[in-house]
C-alpha cells in the first residue's frame, strides 16, 4: 500500500531536509524489496558520484538517474550549488503516490 524513505511515507514532504548552498549531500539508498528497486531521482538536480555499494569503490559520475535494485544499496552524492527546493522521488510507476517521494530544500 505504501512505499516511503525511511519507513514513513511522505515524512519528507511534511519535514524536508535541509541543507546550506554549497553543501555536499549523500542520500544512502536501500531497496529493501521484496521485489520493486527503487529509480532514486533528485528533481533539478544531478548526481556527481553514484557508488554501487559502500565507497570507496569505483563510482559512476554525472546521473540523473540511477536504478537500485530490490534487496541492494547506493551511495548518491551532488554539490547543491544553487538554492531552491527540489523533490527527491522514485521513479518507479506509482511509487511518488504511495508516499516515495520528499523536499530537499537549499538554502543560501
Amino acid at each position: 500500500d505504501f512505499v516511503a524513505f525511511n519507513g514513513r511515507p511522505n515524512q519528507y514532504m511534511d519535514a524536508p531536509i535541509r541543507v546550506k548552498v554549497g553543501d555536499r549531500v549523500r542520500f544512502w539508498v536501500v531497496s529493501a524489496g521484496p521485489t520493486h528497486p527503487s529509480h532514486f531521482h533528485v528533481v533539478g538536480e544531478q548526481f556527481d558520484t553514484v557508488y554501487l555499494g559502500a565507497p570507496p569503490g569505483t563510482p559512476i559520475r554525472g546521473v540523473q538517474t540511477f536504478t537500485v535494485p530490490a534487496g541492494g544499496g547506493m551511495v548518491f552524492e551532488l554539490i547543491c550549488d544553487v538554492p531552491g527546493e527540489f523533490p527527491f522521488v522514485n521513479h518507479g510507476f506509482g511509487h511518488g503516490q504511495k508516499g516515495a517521494i520528499g523536499i530537499l530544500v537549499v538554502e543560501p
